[in-house]
């Protein structure tokens, strides 16, 4: 959907630019992202596309808005702006209600426990590689890129191996479904987290699923909300954004 441009943002700002399909960005999304550096196009231009906003496209204006919690509220970070029954904690915070949630995330993915985990993931994915090198091809994403982070995130997290690919269909049905299948996703991610805050709660153990459900902020308990929104946001950085970012670095 396009609206008219309004009358406080200048003509030679507007750019009609989907984000959702940019020109070309079934051959190369990168490279169809990278025309928007074209010197014909303002670093910081609007587009009349769902509903009209802005898109910054300099990496020293998206730091500074992304540091500038005053003037660029975290708050809701979907185009367009959709209801939400549950906030994604803590992306979708600003500080300080941010901070405590972030400290708890942290240190469980700084240099220490990453060198940790280094041995087994590279085992894991040697084991992967092995299992299609002899057919001398492979679709990669759905043999390695997706595979390799469900494995390494129900390690970190202490769930059952088993439960991968309903995790797998869960996350791709909420992030690409239309939107019968990300309402039918939301649900059953609501009942197989719910299912297991209730477990490690009664039987929590050194995992990060249980620091998760457990923690405190600034002295209280998380909401069940606050609970959730965490845990989802850690299930789609744990699975779709790395499977994203093996196969972007692999396809370079």
């Amino acid at each position: 959907m396009s609206i008219a441009a309004p009358a406080h943002v200048p003509a030679d700002r507007v750019i009609d630019f989907d984000y959702l399909a940019p020109p070309g960005h079934e051959d190369d999304v990168h490279r169809a992202w990278h025309r928007l550096h074209d010197e014909r196009i303002p670093p910081i231009f609007w587009t009349p596309r769902y509903g009209g906003h802005w898109i910054a496209t300099r990496a020293a204006d998206i730091e500074m808005m992304q540091m500038d919690h005053a003037r660029f509220s975290h708050s809701a970070v979907t185009v367009p702006r959709q209801a939400q029954q549950v906030r994604i904690v803590p992306l979708e915070l600003d500080p300080p209600e941010h901070t405590p949630f972030r400290a708890l995330l942290s240190p469980r993915f700084g240099p220490r426990p990453v060198a940790d985990l280094e041995a087994s993931v590279r085992e894991l994915a040697i084991g992967l590689i092995e299992g299609f090198a002899r057919h001398g091809q492979c679709e990669f994403i759905d043999a390695f890129a997706k595979r390799l982070p469900i494995v390494v995130f129900l390690r970190l997290v202490d769930l059952p191996l088993e439960d991968r690919e309903l995790l797998l269909e869960m996350t791709e049905a909420s992030v690409r479904g239309d939107a019968e299948r990300r309402a039918w996703a939301n649900g059953q991610l609501a009942n197989y987290v719910g299912r297991w805050i209730a477990e490690r709660r009664a039987n929590p153990g050194p995992d990060l699923f249980s620091a998760m459900v457990n923690a405190k902020a600034n002295g209280r308990e998380y909401t069940p909300q606050e609970t959730f929104g965490m845990l989802i946001n850690v299930i789609f950085g744990g699975l779709d954004t790395v499977a994203a970012s093996i196969g972007f670095a692999t396809r370079y």
